[in-house]
């Protein structure tokens, strides 16, 4: 019978709620994984990650919207002191997350 050998050292851990969503498709969970195992505060670009995926920026950035749609990924965008978007920061989650955005629509369609 074959065995799993596991690695003891240098991995990265990935909840498995991600795993088993069936609703995220298996490209989408591979670029969670290559962006989980990044240490905190790590700087990327679409355009970085496409490079190191083999995968076109417009790839990356449909996945990235596919995770982000499913509550794994958040986008917070940092502006200027001229009220214009500079930068984006990207928050992952462990499980899907609703955002501040969302989370103020469902409040409002409760009440309506």
């Amino acid at each position: 019978m074959a065995k799993l050998i596991k690695p003891k050292r240098d991995f990265t851990m990935i909840g498995n709620h991600i795993l088993r969503d069936p609703r995220i498709p298996l490209k989408a969970i591979g670029l969670y994984c290559k962006i989980a195992h990044y240490p905190d505060n790590w700087s990327f670009s679409s355009t970085g990650l496409a490079d190191q995926c083999c995968e076109s920026r417009n790839t990356i950035n449909n996945i990235l919207r596919c995770l982000e749609e499913f509550g794994y990924l958040e986008r917070i965008s940092c502006r200027g002191s001229d009220g214009r978007i500079i930068d984006w920061d990207y928050k992952l989650y462990i499980e899907p997350h609703i955002s501040r955005s969302e989370e103020r629509f469902s409040r409002n369609a409760e009440t309506d």
